[in-house]
């Protein structure tokens, strides 16, 4: 009996540039259909509930397409699509004040920003400093993502943590409802009393959609699909406190190749075109690499260009530069590394580090072994205004030692040359 072991190269093709790369448009449209579906369904209910004699059983609906109908009336009496405008305001206000209460709740538990995105405005905490910037194709919503710094009761950590957003939609539709309901509000101008009512039900509406358990068509989960993963542990929840864990590991300055291996594994199972499945198996792939395990690398880099779709700025940009990093360095392929790098969109908005890494990589694989050199040594420079002395410590010794893996590569070719 025999057995066909396949190349690691044939189980690559995006990599190896013999399938494209998913379109990121794909996942878009889709969210962008089911939105509409939803709100179309609703509107049908609705409309209905007020022109069709239903069972009692629905009258809360027909008191609620009522209400709807009467506060968007104030608008539209005034100004042409006046009452489109108070609901996206009423759904901006909603959006800042769930992640709000993410965000204050996490830093209450000793969570530390990494990210706070509110529509298309994105903020992160960078070497020390709070940066703003547009994120295009992001939604509308909003997402809080805040590093963790131990296992410490975690688990209630993270209840309270998700539970956060949700609540306070909640506990404002709850205030607002109030409100309209006490004799001060019979002296409100009518606009104001029609703001509380589209208020409300927008919070209502904000508190329902986040804790539904299920996932997006770009890979997030809603509040309710991680209160389920915490209340019913299962694989993904195994792998979400993996990736935790790694984070935990990287932040104190432990090297790639040195990561808990049982955390790398369950980080990089269960491929569910998730952003977890996305960021275990990057955390995979840097393992891989710096363990110089390239057939393990290769298929982790490639099952991350195949769920790229699910990537953004500049993530999307720092795993495409990858590749070309890849063939360059482990296969030796200057031509197909120069694809890849040509592939990179904004490459001005790499991290500098990374941007230096690629470079280097990308002279080197020409042959330009003095450029290659020059774009080494601003990358040292980068390192050596590294803030934690751990981090600049640990970039400092793999950065040297690359360069050593570097000489003692060019001098091997040129013995294989010479001969």
């Amino acid at each position: 009996m025999t057995q066909i072991i396949p190349n690691p190269r044939l189980v690559t093709p995006i990599l190896d540039l013999l399938e494209p790369l998913p379109k990121k448009w794909v996942a878009l449209t889709l969210q962008v259909a089911i939105g509409f579906g939803v709100g179309i369904l609703i509107l049908i209910l609705m409309i209905a509930s007020i022109e069709l004699d239903w069972p009692a059983v629905f009258r809360p609906l027909d008191a609620l397409g009522s209400m709807v109908s009467s506060t968007f009336d104030i608008w539209e009496q005034q100004f042409f699509m006046g009452g489109f405008l108070a609901l996206c305001a009423a759904f901006s206000l909603a959006v800042v004040i769930h992640e709000s209460a993410h965000f204050l709740t996490g830093r209450r538990l000793g969570f530390s920003l990494h990210s706070l995105q509110l529509g298309p405005v994105c903020f992160t905490f960078d070497r020390g400093k709070l940066k703003a910037r547009f994120q295009m194709g992001s939604g509308i919503s909003g997402f809080t993502a805040m590093h963790v710094a131990s296992f410490v009761r975690l688990h209630r950590k993270l209840m309270l943590f998700i539970a956060a957003g949700p609540a306070s939609n909640l506990i404002c539709a709850i205030v607002a409802i109030l409100l309209l309901r006490t004799r001060f509000s019979a002296g409100f101008d009518p606009y104001v009393t029609a703001a509380f009512r589209v208020f409300a039900l927008v919070s209502v509406f904000a508190f329902v959609i986040s804790v539904l358990p299920y996932s997006t068509t770009t890979g997030y989960y809603s509040d309710g699909g991680r209160l389920r993963m915490l209340l019913f542990p299962n694989v993904a929840t195994r792998r979400w406190y993996a990736i935790i864990g790694i984070g935990i590991q990287r932040r104190a300055g432990r090297r790639a190749r040195d990561w808990n291996s049982r955390w790398i594994e369950a980080a990089s199972a269960n491929w569910d075109k998730s952003r977890d499945a996305m960021s275990g198996t990057w955390m995979a792939y840097a393992a891989a690499y710096d363990r110089k395990d390239e057939p393990a690398a290769a298929a982790h880099l490639d099952t991350c260009l195949r769920g790229i779709n699910l990537a953004q700025s500049p993530f999307r940009d720092i795993v495409i530069a990858e590749a070309g990093v890849f063939q360059s360095w482990f296969r030796k392929d200057a031509l197909k590394a120069a694809e890849w790098f040509a592939r990179v969109k904004r490459p001005a908005r790499l991290p500098p580090l990374l941007r230096s890494r690629a470079e280097v990589f990308r002279r080197f694989a020409q042959g330009d072994f003095d450029a290659a050199h020059n774009e080494w040594e601003k990358g040292l420079l980068v390192i050596a205004q590294a803030k934690e002395i751990t981090q600049r410590e640990r970039l400092r010794h793999s950065w040297l030692e690359w360069k050593k893996e570097m000489e003692e590569r060019r001098a091997a070719d040129a013995t294989i040359l010479a001969q």
